[in-house]
Order: C-alpha cells, then structure tokens, then sequence
C-alpha cells in the first residue's frame, strides 16, 4: 500500500511538471538576459569560443563591460555551451534555446522523485512535496528560461541528494566535484553560496552522523578545484569592467540587499514565508533538525549573495532574486516538513497544503498588504493555455521583412537589442559603444558607436520616444531627416520576465498607443 501511495502522487508530478515546463516554451521572443545565453551560444558556434562579434554585429551590453578581447568573459559558459548544442541540432529558434534548460528543470523533478522513493517516504510527505513543487511557480518560470537558472537548481538538487545521501564511496566524491564544477560554470555567486551553506552545515549539524574521511575530501577538493581554476582563468569577471561593480555597493548597502533579498523571496513565493518562520517554533518543540537545518541554509545563502552580488543598491528598489534560486528547494523541503509536523493527519494537512503553495494567503507580503491575494499557479496554468503576446516578436518580424541585409538599427531602450539581434540579426545594430573608442574597440566602425553616424532606422519601445524624437530631430541642420516608418501597436514592455513582480500573466490593456507603443523611424534618403 505504501507503493501505490507513493507511485500515484509522484507519477503526477511527472506528468504535469512536462507540461509545465514544455507547454509553449517558445511561444515568448527571447528576452535580453536570455539573449546574452544565446548570443554567447552563436559565438560558440563560430568561433568555439563566447566571441562577441556576430558577423557584422557586436554583443555589447552597456557598453561592452562584460567583454575583454572581443569576448564575453563575465558570465560563466556552461549554459552558453548548453544552448550551442541545442541550436545546432534544432535551429536558430527561441524554442531551441530554452529547451536544455527545461530539460534541466525535468531533470530536477525526476532528482526529487526518486529522492523520495529511494528514501521511502510516507505517501503524505510524498502528496506534501508534490502539491508544494506544483505551487511554485517561480521554479517553472525560471526552467522555462535560456538561462543559468535551471542548471543551477538541478546541481544543487543533486548537490543536496549527494550530502544527504553520502555512501562513503570514491566515485560518489568524485560525482560530487564534478556537480560542483558544472555549479560554478553556471554561476559562481550560487557556487559560493551553496558551498558555504553546505560547509556550515556540515559544521554545526551533520559531522556527528556524517563521516567523511580526508580521503573523501581529496575527491572532493582536488578535482573541482584544478577543473574551477581552468573555468576562472577564462572567464574571469575581475578581468572585465564590469568586475568592479561587486565592490561598488558599502556594507550598509549590503545589509540593505540582505532585506531585499528576504522580502523580495516572499513577494516572488520562493517560499511560504509564514511556514518558514513558523518553522523555527516547531523546531523549539519538536526537536526535528531537519527545520532548523533548512532555516538557517537559507539564511546562508541569502547573506552570501547579498555579500557578493553585482546588483547596485542604489539603481534599484528590489532585490535580483534570481541569485538566490538555490533556496527555492530548501523553502519548499523546510515547509512541507513543517506542516507534517503540525498537521500529520492528511485529511486536515493536504488541504492547508493546497492553500499554503497554491495561493499566496500565508505570505508576509500579502498580510502586510504589499501583494494582492491571489492564485499564481491558476494564473500560470491560464496563460500556458492562452499566452499573451511579446513586443519582441512583432519588432523581429518587422525588421525580417522591411529592412535589408546590414542597414542599421538604433534600438532604444539599448538593452532591448539584443532579442532583435537574435530574432532578426540581418540587421547591423548600431549605437551599442561609447566615444571615443579605446582598447578593444579601437578598430571598430563608426556605426557602432553612439552618435557618429546617423543609423538608418531607429526603433523606440515606450515613453522613451519622447527623449528620441529631439535627438533625430537635431541631425536635420547636417542635412538627415527621419520620418516615422510604423507603429506597432503592442505594449512596449517585455513582461514576461521570471520575476513575479515583474511579469503579467494576462495582456496589458488600455495602454496609451501615442506613448507606450513601439515606434519605428526611418532615414530619409535625397
């Protein structure tokens, strides 16, 4: 009986996960964090290499920081390569790009699947854990993503099963380096984290139960330290312009982040942030380790980060939550053994489940009267029905049919080049590089620096299209002239981002069409 009870709970997590994570996963245009994975994927096609340079087009994002030689040495390559292989089998598509990271996220599900049977969980733990994964929306959301989100979450799953589950075997050691190297390829802010979060749990809980000898470490250390060094030594961030921003922010702007990061995981439902307080009481009484444990590595995870995070406190009001995604396990493991604790009778249990992971109800963010009650699975599982469209998509279609093989485009808001550029990369996309020109910019064309030389169209999403007209309208006394070519009525803003607090799940309505539309200028030609 305890089979069938584990078999019918987990067998549905499989099911619906696929769905979740395939249904129309390349129906949204890529979206400009997605396009730095795709674009490095297209160099790797040329080049072997994350080249910036794409035929007549240059990846410089603001400005080129993340680059040295010509090449993009900021973010780390293992979801660059994922997404090579990917395009080379199946084309040039958004589809394409995205599918190995949902793969990944798959591969997630089936890690905790058979967690829980190799560990012969009760069917109630097994019912928790699936009503809980199937709430979390920002897990599927970030899967979803050509992005390093999934790979990450999919080593730290299989990072956690290895600890937890270490055999005292040379191959498991040896695994485990190699699950943290691929981690540290795919992001090194969730790699320092995590390895802290696991080292201090080690520390404070598991070295009196979990004896692991110097050789073990040596299958540990050694090998994920010579392969961690040989990824550093190319993609170095310290090495590039944008290495310097992870010291621009003061500790008490760090301390500023940590909040953030605590609030903004509520407000993006990471976690049931009632259930995690709640946790720390139910420790007090029951003595279960296993709460306290969870608890405090998120803790961990969220104080690295908000130590070594890029992200710039005072460009911003919230938190860059995606580099804390490893804690999105932990919250939903530390709550599901909260409510068998509180709650171990299933005919009361499962239905406070179904509230706790599928509305937002027991969310600090929604008590404090910061969110709105709602749904945010229903609201998913509304728009995999019927998605909404992106302001990308029509843009690209524009460009593919009306402007001819290298003409320029100035793309204003400039980070909203580079989905064009993959959508549509026939164009020559102008205006990405500051004047004058130094260092590894020192040969390149005019056209890509800003200013110089008139671009041949210029597209314009949203408000910004006031600060634009001026600025073509100055280019007329040296004798070019734009006129206005086409407006493609679509709200301007790319809104389905994986942030909740930055995604619509439904269209945007009633938007201002003079305003808040994308605008298309042409030169004039005598």
């Amino acid at each position: 009986m305890p089979v069938v009870g584990r078999t019918v709970p987990l067998s549905l997590l499989i099911v619906i996960s696929a769905l979740y994570l395939f249904a129309r996963l390349g129906h949204y245009a890529l979206w400009d964090d997605e396009t730095y994975t795709s674009l490095g994927a297209e160099g790797i096609l040329r080049t072997g290499d994350t080249s910036a340079m794409l035929d007549h087009n240059i990846v410089a994002f603001r400005g080129g920081i993340m680059l040295r030689n010509l090449r993009d040495r900021f973010t780390p390559p293992l979801p660059s390569y994922l997404a090579a292989a990917s395009i080379t089998l199946l084309g040039h598509t958004a589809f394409a790009a995205r599918l190995p990271f949902a793969l990944c996220g798959f591969a997630t599900i089936l890690v905790i699947v058979y967690w829980l049977w190799r560990s012969r969980a009760s069917p109630l733990r097994c019912y928790l854990i699936v009503i809980a994964v199937l709430g979390n929306v920002s897990f599927f959301l970030y899967c979803r993503q050509a992005r390093y989100y999934a790979p990450v979450l999919l080593c730290c799953i299989v990072l956690g099963y290895l600890y937890l589950n270490f055999n005292g075997k040379r191959r498991q050691a040896f695994l485990f380096a190699c699950i943290l190297v691929c981690l540290f390829a795919s992001n090194a802010i969730a790699f320092a984290s995590v390895c802290v979060a696991l080292a201090s749990d080690y520390i404070f809980w598991a070295r009196r139960t979990l004896k692991i000898e110097a050789q073990y470490l040596f299958w540990i250390a050694i090998p994920s330290a010579v392969a961690g060094i040989a990824v550093a030594s190319v993609w170095n961030p310290f090495a590039t312009q944008h290495g310097g921003v992870l010291f621009a922010n003061s500790l008490f702007q760090r301390a500023t982040l940590f909040w953030w990061n605590l609030r903004d995981l509520d407000r993006c439902e990471f976690g049931v942030g009632i259930l995690l307080i709640t946790a720390i009481f139910v420790y007090c009484y029951s003595k279960d380790r296993f709460l306290i444990r969870g608890v405090v590595a998120i803790a961990i995870i969220v104080f690295i980060t908000s130590l070594v995070s890029p992200q710039t406190v005072s460009n911003t009001s919230v938190a860059d939550v995606r580099y804390i995604l490893p804690v999105i396990p932990l919250c939903i493991f530390t709550a599901v053994f909260t409510i068998e604790r509180l709650i171990p009778n299933p005919v009361f249990s499962i239905p406070f489940a179904l509230l706790a992971f599928h509305t937002n109800l027991l969310h600090p963010s929604v008590l404090s009267g910061s969110n709105p009650p709602q749904s945010t699975s229903r609201q998913f599982i509304a728009e995999l029905i019927n998605p909404p469209g992106d302001p990308y998509t029509p843009v690209a279609q524009w460009i593919r049919e009306d402007v001819h093989d290298k003409e320029s485009v100035w793309v204003v808001p400039d980070y909203m080049t580079y989905p064009l550029m993959f959508h549509a990369p026939k164009a020559l996309y102008a205006w990405q590089l500051d004047w004058p020109p130094h260092g590894q910019f020192a040969n390149m064309p005019e056209i890509y620096f800003k200013g110089r030389v008139p671009p041949d169209y210029v597209v314009v999403f949203g408000p910004v299209v006031q600060q634009v007209a001026p600025i073509l309208k100055s280019w007329q006394p040296h004798g070019v002239r734009y006129e206005v070519c086409a407006t493609i009525d679509c709200f301007w803003r790319d809104l389905y981002r994986p942030e909740l607090f930055w995604r619509s799940f439904t269209p945007v309505r009633g938007y201002n069409p003079n305003l808040e539309a994308i605008y298309i200028f042409r030169r004039i030609k005598n």
